[in-house]
């Protein structure tokens, strides 16, 4: 089959998840069906991924304008028989309105044309009202949410020729990953807000004294003014000589060398399952997960995390210092993480789940 995947911001580096979700469904598609993929550059970012659409216009939001303006040009070349619409993952104030647009016109062009297709939305920060969403395109197709009342996909992974998981020795290693590529101080504010981020370094004072280390990545800390800000901030605790900071993030190479992957998200999400959780999990690195809805649906088995009160600041630090005190108990934690990751957490699945909501959005 010929199908054309419209993904806006897909490039490297490849550390978010849908821009991961995109490059893996190529991957997993691409012996059997002829793929086209249309995407816009991401801002800094030079390296071609081969089958890049490019405009020299940095702002995304003029680039979402300009890849709508081009699409019917650019399906009547690849000629696809479907399409596959992966959105961002904002809907809220104008970066919704914006979204829920591109939505709308890329489904009304798809319908125009006599074309099968798809939107999948791989996260969403608000559940927008059923009738909106419907207005906009009639084939929606959601990823895993306890939320969303419409057709889902099990979001999973592309590990091939990956090394196989982390045995886990007892360590203290630490790891706090935002995928993140921004460039604004907002973006920074939202790791630290939201992602949690502002809770490790609340929590530093004590895991220093517990002998814990630090890593701080992602590719945002290629930058020196966030990592000033953060050394800076005045809510972080930690003794220097325990924290370090990784600007280069390399899936899976980023996991190798920690016990514990710190995801202490401060609300939830009513579309979301993050690809950072799934694969530390995979790598048997200990998940250590807000108890929030989205979380619970991802990882559904309890002894395959550890859990934090959202709402309890001191819950990190407590959580964590037991782990340490028990190591046979946090190295069953890490085997029970990658036993669920590699029954649960397969693109396998997720490529032939998409491919049957086209089938039946013919």
């Amino acid at each position: 089959m010929r199908i054309t995947l419209v993904a806006p911001g897909v490039g490297p580096p490849w550390t978010e998840g849908r821009k991961n979700l995109v490059r893996d469904l190529v991957n997993a598609w691409s012996d059997e069906h002829e793929l086209t993929v249309i995407t816009t550059p991401l801002a800094g970012v030079t390296e071609s991924v081969g089958w890049t659409l490019q405009h020299d216009l940095s702002h995304p939001a003029i680039q979402l304008l300009r890849l709508v303006a081009d699409l019917p040009e650019l399906l009547n070349r690849a000629n696809p028989e479907a399409v596959i619409h992966f959105p961002y993952g904002s809907f809220r104030a104008t970066r919704g309105v914006g979204n829920l647009w591109s939505i709308r016109r890329i489904a009304h062009l798809c319908d125009q044309l006599g074309i099968a297709h798809v939107t999948l939305l791989y996260s969403m920060d608000r559940l927008v009202p059923p009738r909106v969403m419907a207005a906009c395109s009639r084939s929606l197709v959601a990823g895993s949410s306890t939320q969303w009342k419409g057709r889902q996909v099990e979001l999973g992974i592309d590990t091939s020729g990956w090394p196989g998981p982390n045995l886990f020795a007892g360590g203290r290693r630490l790891l706090f990953l935002a995928g993140s590529t921004g460039r604004h101080r907002r973006d920074l504010s939202y790791v630290l807000e939201t992602r949690g981020l502002g809770v490790v370094l609340r929590a530093g004072a004590e895991l220093s004294r517990l002998g814990a280390d630090l890593t701080l990545a992602s590719p945002m800390f290629e930058q020196h003014k966030f990592l000033q800000r953060i050394r800076t901030h005045r809510h972080n605790t930690w003794d220097n000589a325990h924290v370090s900071f990784d600007g280069k993030v390399v899936v899976p190479d980023v996991f190798t060398n920690f016990d514990y992957l710190l995801f202490p998200y401060k609300s939830d999400i009513p579309v979301f399952r993050p690809t950072s959780v799934m694969e530390a999990m995979f790598m048997g690195v200990i998940p250590v997960l807000s108890d929030l809805p989205f979380l619970r649906h991802t990882v559904d088995q309890a002894t395959a995390a550890v859990w934090l009160d959202p709402d309890d600041g001191s819950s990190l630090a407590r959580a964590l210092a037991r782990a340490f005190a028990e190591p046979s108990t946090s190295a069953a934690t890490a085997e029970a993480a990658s036993d669920y990751a590699q029954r649960n957490f397969t693109i396998a699945v997720t490529a032939r789940q998409i491919l049957e909501s086209l089938s039946s959005a013919r």
